[in-house]
Parts: structure tokens; C-alpha cells; sequence
């Protein structure tokens, strides 16, 4: 930013998306992956019944929905699920 006199000065800034866990990322999570063999208490892996274990997995989820692998045995997200996904990531996976 230049102001009238010259001076000036740059800076970064990251505009957040405001995906929300709470909204948009649960319920995605919800409905393909916290489901009966995979992600759910007593599962072979990590429940995503709970807020903290998708918020500490946060980047592997974005990973493995990205490149297909998840969720499991299942079709692959629609695109814009995960573009939800992967800017809640990108946002740092805030606990809102």
C-alpha cells in the first residue's frame, strides 16, 4: 500500500474461508466417514465421532479425501466437499 505521500508498506494477509467443523466439515464427516466399519468408536481406526480427533487429523483427512483413498470403499466426495474440506485445512483446522 503506497499512501499519498510515498511511503509504503507491505504485508501479507490470509483471508480465511470460514468453513466451519461444527457446520460443514462434521456433518460431511458425519454422513462418509464416522459410519459403521470405519471411523467410529470401536472401529479399526480412529473414531471421528469426536471433534478433537478430526481437528488432530486434520491434514491427513485432507490428504487421503483428496487422493481418493477416503473414505473407504466408497465413491469419491464430490468436488465441492472437498474443496469444504480442504480450505477448513488450509485455515488451520479451527475448532469452530
Amino acid at each position: 500500500i503506497t499512501d499519498n505521500a510515498g511511503c509504503s508498506i507491505t504485508q501479507s494477509v490470509k483471508v480465511l474461508t470460514g468453513i466451519k467443523l461444527s457446520v460443514e466439515i462434521k456433518a460431511l464427516i458425519d454422513a462418509s466417514c464416522a459410519v459403521t466399519g470405519c471411523h467410529v468408536t470401536g472401529g479399526p481406526a480412529v473414531s471421528f465421532t469426536v471433534l478433537p480427533n478430526i481437528i488432530s487429523n486434520a491434514s491427513l483427512i485432507k490428504s487421503m479425501t483428496q487422493n481418493g483413498t477416503m473414505p473407504k470403499g466408497g465413491a469419491k466426495l464430490p468436488q465441492e466437499q472437498l474443496n469444504a474440506i480442504a480450505c477448513w485445512v488450509d485455515d488451520g483446522a479451527p475448532n469452530n
